[in-house]
């Protein structure tokens, strides 16, 4: 290993996990602040569909995401088990990332009992709540018909009965404490990075002077080693099994362990490592009556399933979206283990108090996961049919003597010695075995769900025999996920490890923030400890730096999935009080404070900052938004430039988009970015046209090279804008409750991002699968997806084109094409590239880039200057042959120059293409009707194609004009169209296009100045007051809009149309360019004129007449009839070439931005 240059924080974060990500948020609220969190996992949970997918999370266990520690869990003499690998999360979020997303907080009395170890500062009083809802009838009619209770607050220390869950998700999608570090710029992550010692200076070997932590050594996963100093306290947060391995490394631990393995001792604490606790767990599985449970929707492949994945794609809804865990139980069984004499010694040891729950805590946890676990059945083969139930009995205060973490070995890299020796006080096998009966005896014998259960899987459990089912508990018992402890909170060095104020004894600059301070389990899952735990650590810290106070802190309002409550959080200083009030009980804070909305989806956020702020915020993270964020980033180093983006990875319409066959039908040369030289070097285009997939790697590898990601915030759609006039800032709010205010915001919203469906009647009627081809499912098989069924295509624009060419490939039954509008298509011409010819691109990239810059379009095509009708036909024909051999948007934009203003022109093209058509089509009735009758060649965008119009060649291929025919309805099995046919389908896709241009900002409510809106019909009284009024667009440069200050637009209205990367580029290179006069000036905001916008907006019109494009009804005139209000031709792109665009921008800066007014700072509170 090398040694790499020294590096400086003022706080290092050891473990990006549960913990240690909310104790980095909240330092780094303060932006001066700089904190390091070194993770030893990857850095993009947001982008790992098992991850964020709430019912695959069984599928992490033994991952790369995982840990998997080799651990003891049984440790006798006499008895020797296989185990399988303990998970703990190697990622960011750590084990929030991997975990099973339940969110309960425990028992007063458990807590309360912390006092003993952590003082008065620890006990129920001090800590956070929250809660909901949401599983099954049958289950709760089996409890209450037993004569037990349903509590649904089980959330004020007192627990006990069957209660419904909160799970940490939101919106369809895992919510992990990565969440806390998102859109921080003044956080940096070490990804991949093993922190292998903390070195201090002095020691208790020198003269009884505290071990000052004074760095961390730390590898990175390319084995480099770096010294990493910290200027204010290391924050050890790096997991129950790895915290106390680092502290033995770095010389603080038990004497013996010190000696035993050579290392020098720092602090002798005899605690490090000792007091491992944690739930053991006896899994069992019932069969259930078939549709009953969810494994024939999840485990297996078919109809449900690929329902439930497209339902998932579509709208983070359904099964895919369930933490799948929606009612537990926490009972008490005292009469049943009082018939033990086993039990009642202990019980009388132990001052006649229940050892179990000794403040009337429950004796268990009791999950039903209505489908069979894997994760905790390793045991046992999936079973290959039927519906099962999974019950998990958790033991929540075991008795036997605690657990160890002890090193094998002084390598950093391997990992320690772990034993959480079960079942030392036989106890607690008792107790299991007892749980397991009685819970049985509700679901087998209950109202309800004795109607649904049925055999026990994989063989019959030996109930009636003590002896056999203390064996089945030995034998099944696994880890209930909850470990800590070792580490644990005291009063002094001879009790723990930490202080009240979580320091290490005997250290300075050292605190642990995580499970292993635990010192009494907690009688729940830890998740909410944990946080809990994070949330004080940090204020403790952030108390011992006055200076560096953030003035004001409120948490965030945390809203759950329950329709009859809502959770209220309110700022008490840098701690958190949460409220929990009923609908029908609301106080008048609530009344006067909350706007109560009808939640569906299970959601937890913890307690963090209301407002995310950031100098400059982009929404988007596709192409447009990560070259506005590298650019950004690179130009205003200091300044905290974030991203908001709506999907779980980087790409936009290159990540959404992955219906088969799609690919990019500009050159894949003149796609890449061209500010980054090493770049260009080093990516190889394989095709000259690339594929879906090789644009979105393209893109990802931009992010992973640049470590863009770290400012990106996935998985959040912005709902609400508004602009502030009394601090001049934008407010955001997004789906998920959270706000985000700045200075400035960049929209990369990109404008084919909002997908439109057809107005047919019954829709929604159909049966089969059916999706947009936006929203094609991830894992679709297109084998077996498509394999002998019938296939409906509705629409054949550029996206039917292509799908509909790649489906014909496949062995479907039959392809029906629905032709809404014909449209014309030319051959694609791709080819791949070699090597060879990737080496001689690189060396051409400068002049490619300079040819594109002085197109009108900026591609790589431009026309010819003659004119049609000056030359003789066989000319005419000549080019046309030439250009139509030619690769990509030649045949387009490589004519005559006078194809596109000029009828006669375009008619004589146009009869050449519709000739090319009739050569490639068999039947002449087809061929016709693939013919457009209503446009010419190129007066709407033009598609590309690979052997479309040889698909209706196909026996099994039918067109059907719905010019001739349109639908009349959809039904069960297919459609109906108006002459009667009834056409059967299996699959029906929706290649029906998009809201363009002005559809992305549909989705967002938006305030400008004086409340006024930025989009509104004419029809409502609210909208008469619209910026944008009936869709019609109104603009400065295509970047600015009055009323609303400081947003700038990437690819927007009155933008030139062309290819997307050259054009992008330049947009964010003017606004960065207007980003610095404001930076340089102090100026507070700015915005258009009126006279500007309306002189702007005047010539974009001006430019348009005259040309043909204009006189069609396109998406590039503003006409989508899917959507209302949009059925009338508004002018949405600038029609005069880029190249006069260019001048225009230059012209204005040139100017002084002439057309733009700006206020001075002065005048506006910062940030």
């Amino acid at each position: 290993m090398t040694e790499a240059s020294a590096l400086e924080y003022d706080f290092v974060v050891i473990g990006g996990g549960t913990a240690g990500n909310v104790v980095a948020g909240r330092l780094a609220e303060n932006p001066v602040v700089k904190v390091l969190v070194i993770e030893a996992g990857d850095g993009n949970p947001n982008q790992i569909p098992e991850i964020t997918t709430p019912a695959r999370a069984f599928e992490l266990r033994n991952s790369r995401y995982d840990w998997a520690y080799q651990t003891t869990f049984v440790d006798k003499s006499d008895y020797e088990r296989i185990e399988k690998p303990n998970t703990r999360g190697k990622v960011l979020g750590g084990s929030s990332s991997l975990n099973y997303f339940t969110w309960l907080r425990g028992s007063k009395g458990t807590f309360d009992a912390w006092e003993e170890y952590g003082g008065d500062q620890w006990t129920w009083d001090t800590y956070l709540l929250p809660e909901t809802e949401s599983f099954r009838q049958a289950l709760t009619k089996a409890w209450t018909g037993e004569g037990h209770i349903v509590r649904e607050d089980i959330y004020d220390g007192e627990v006990y009965g069957l209660t419904h869950c909160i799970s940490t998700v939101y919106g369809g999608v895992r919510s992990s404490s990565a969440v806390y570090v998102s859109g921080k710029n003044n956080i940096d992550f070490m990804f991949s990075s093993v922190a292998t010692k903390i070195n201090f200076e002095g020691s208790e070997q020198d003269s009884g002077a505290a071990a000052v932590a004074a760095s961390v050594i730390v590898v990175d996963g390319s084995q480099r080693q770096q010294t990493v100093r910290v200027t204010k306290e290391v924050i050890l947060s790096a997991g129950v099994f790895e915290t106390p391995k680092l502290l033995i490394l770095s010389g603080i631990g038990p004497r013996r362990e010190l000696a035993r393995h050579g290392l020098q001792p720092v602090i002798t604490s005899e605690h490090v490592g000792e007091h491992l606790l944690d739930h053991p767990i006896l899994p069992h599985v019932f069969r259930l009556k078939d549709g009953v449970g969810l494994d024939h929707i999840l485990l297996r492949e078919g109809t449900h399933h690929n329902n439930a994945v497209t339902r998932y794609e579509e709208s983070k809804t359904g099964p895919l979206a369930s933490g799948l865990l929606e009612m537990v139980a926490f009972p008490r069984i005292d009469e049943r283990l009082m018939q033990y004499e086993q039990y009642r010694k202990a019980k009388q040891e132990n001052g006649d108090k229940d050892p179990f729950g000794p403040e009337g805590q429950p004796h268990f946890e009791i999950d039903f996961v209505p489908m069979f676990c894997d994760a905790f059945q390793w045991h046992f083969p999936i079973p290959p049919e039927g519906d099962w139930l999974t019950v998990i009995v958790d033991l929540l205060c075991p008795q036997s003597k605690e657990g160890y973490v002890r090193l094998n070995t002084t390598d950093p890299r391997e990992q320690p010695d772990i034993n959480l020796n079960y079942f030392s006080n036989e106890l607690d096998i008792l107790a299991l075995r007892e749980g397991v009966r009685y819970i049985d005896e509700i679901l087998m014998e209950g109202i309800g769900m004795k109607d649904i259960i049925r055999e026990d899987y994989p063989w019959p459990m030996p109930r009636e025999s003590d002896e056999e089912m203390d064996r089945l508990v030995m034998d099944r018992a696994q880890t209930g996920y909850h470990p800590c402890g070792t580490a644990r909170l005291s009063l002094d060095i001879l009790q723990g490890v930490v202080d009240s104020e979580l320091r290490v004894h005997g250290a300075t600059n050292l605190r642990i923030i995580d499970a292993s301070v635990i010192p009494i389990i907690p009688d729940c899952r830890i998740q909410n400890t944990v946080y809990m735990i994070a949330e004080k650590g940090a204020d403790m810290v952030k108390k011992c730096y006055p200076e560096w106070q953030v003035t004001e802190k409120a948490a965030s309002v945390c809203i759950f999935g329950r329709n009859d409550v809502q959770r209220i959080a309110t700022p008490l200083g840098g701690a958190y009080s949460q409220s929990w009030v009923y609908k029908d009980h609301r106080s008048r804070y609530l009344e006067d404070h909350i706007h109560f909305d009808n939640l569906e989806t299970l959601f937890i956020m913890s307690s963090i900052d209301t407002e995310q702020k950031y100098d400059v915020l982009i929404i988007g993270a596709g192409l447009s938004g990560v070259c506005a964020l590298y650019n950004f980033r690179k130009r205003f180093p200091t300044w905290r430039v974030g991203v908001l983006e709506g999907a779980d990875n980087v790409g936009g319409t290159w990540y959404c988009n992955r219906y088969p066959g799609a690919r990019v039908d500009t050159e894949s040369l003149s796609y890449a970015y061209s500010w980054d030289k090493d770049l260009l070097n080093e990516w190889s285009w394989k095709d000259s046209f690339s594929t879906q997939a090789d644009v979105l790697r393209y893109i990802e590898h931009v992010c992973a090279k640049h470590n863009l990601n770290k400012d990106i915030q996935f998985n959040t759609r912005v709902k609400t804008a508004r602009w502030q006039e009394k601090n001049n800032t934008w407010l955001f709010c997004d789906e998920n409750g959270q706000f985000h205010r700045t200075r400035f915001f960049v929209s990369c919203m990109g404008f084919l991002s909002t997908p439109t469906l057809p107005a047919i009647p019954d829709i929604e009627k159909f049966e089969g699968e059916a999706f947009h081809t936006s929203r094609w499912p991830k894992n679709f098989d297109m084998g077996r997806g498509l394999a002998n069924k019938r296939i409906g295509v509705i629409g054949t624009g550029a996206t039917g084109i292509q799908t509909i060419t790649a489906v014909s490939k496949e062995p479907v039954k039959s392809l029906s094409v629905f032709q809404r509008t014909a449209n014309w298509s030319a051959p694609l011409r791709n080819e791949p590239i070699s090597p060879q010819q990737m080496e001689q691109h690189r060396r051409d990239y400068p002049d490619l880039f300079k040819l594109c810059a002085e197109t009108p379009t900026c591609f790589m095509h431009q026309a010819d200057p003659r004119k049609s009708l000056e030359v003789s036909p066989e000319e005419r024909l000549a080019l046309w042959e030439e250009i139509y051999a030619k690769p990509g948007f030649a045949k387009w934009l490589g004519t005559f120059s006078d194809t596109y203003n000029n009828r006669e022109a375009n008619k004589l093209y146009s009869d050449f293409m519709a000739s090319k058509i009739r050569a490639r089509v068999h039947d002449p009735k087809v061929a016709d009707s693939l013919i457009p009758k209503n446009h010419g060649f190129g007066t709407r965008r033009v598609p590309l194609e690979s052997g479309y119009f040889e698909v209706y060649n196909q026996p099994n291929v039918h067109l059907v004009d719905l010019q001739k025919s349109p639908i009349e309805r959809v039904t069960k099995n297919g459609i109906v169209t108006s002459d009667g046919k009834t056409h059967e389908l299996d699959v029906l896709i929706y290649a029906t296009g998009f809201d363009a241009i002005t559809g992305a900002f549909n989705s967002v409510d938006w305030q400008g100045k004086d409340g006024r809106p930025l989009l509104g019909s004419s029809d409502t009284k609210e909208g008469e007051n619209a910026i944008w009024l009936d869709h019609r667009p109104r603009t400065y440069l295509g970047m600015t809009a009055c009323s609303m200050p400081n947003m700038f637009m990437v690819l927007g209205p009155h933008q030139p149309f062309g290819n997307a990367p050259r054009t992008i580029e330049h947009a964010v290179e003017v606004i960065s360019d207007l980003l610095q006069h404001c930076k340089d000036n102090n100026y507070a905001y700015v915005e258009p004129t009126t006279e500007a916008v309306e002189s702007w907006t005047d010539h974009v019109i001006e430019c348009s007449k005259g040309a043909l494009s204009n006189e069609i009804d396109s998406w590039m005139t503003g006409v989508n009839k899917n959507v209302k209000g949009k059925t009338v031709r508004s002018v949405a792109r600038y029609a005069g070439n880029a190249v006069e665009y260019r001048r225009r921008c230059a012209e204005s800066k040139a100017a002084g931005w002439k057309g733009l007014a700006f206020a001075r700072l002065s005048t506006a509170a910062r940030l």
